[in-house]
């Protein structure tokens, strides 16, 4: 029989190859499709953020499997929290409009900076003027961006460290949760 952290740590790593395959077929398609800006440092870094994004919720995943008694429960929980990482995530509801009490809600969900990252790669040096209703002549995407939903660009590394930082911690409480179920039986 093999040690428990061996095993968790091997069910974490089994997961490895599949997120980058994922990512691998999913990202040239998706990328070319919306039309995003022909940029290498671009493209890559949505195949970095796409990578971390899937790791993280696989991990995510792993973590609530190993964490609960039955995987009923840990689908359950997921449906739940994923529920709440779309509501605070500030995509639906951006930051600004979020009440004061709620703020550390979105600061916490990690699809949150997914987005931020993301949004802020993509668009974040935009200098295009940008027309609508209610908006100045002056707006470009790059300051509507900032504006509206408070992303800068300066700031989207950040967000990929953020992310990898979550699939990292994930991981660690996943194989930690592992290794105290497999100690009780």
């Amino acid at each position: 029989m093999y040690s428990p952290l061996a095993t968790g740590i091997a069910t974490i790593l089994a997961e490895l190859p599949y997120c980058i395959a994922q990512a691998t077929i999913f990202v040239p398609i998706v990328y070319w499709m919306v039309d995003f800006e022909h940029n290498a440092a671009k493209f890559f870094y949505y195949y970095l953020m796409s990578v971390c994004s899937l790791t993280m919720f696989t991990s995510f995943g792993l973590l609530l499997v190993s964490a609960t008694p039955m995987v009923e429960l840990a689908q359950l929980l997921s449906g739940v929290l994923n529920s709440l990482f779309n509501i605070f995530n500030g995509f639906t509801i951006v930051e600004s409009a979020i009440p004061a009490g709620w703020k550390w809600a979105h600061k916490i969900v990690p699809a949150t900076w997914m987005i931020y990252g993301l949004g802020a790669a993509q668009l974040g040096n935009n200098h295009d003027p940008l027309r609508g209703p209610g908006l100045p002549a002056s707006t470009t995407v790059s300051s509507y961006l900032e504006s509206t939903f408070g992303y800068k660009y300066e700031f989207r590394w950040y967000a990929l460290l953020i992310v990898a930082s979550y699939a990292v911690g994930f991981m660690i409480l996943a194989v930690a949760f592992m290794h105290k179920s497999f100690l009780r039986r």
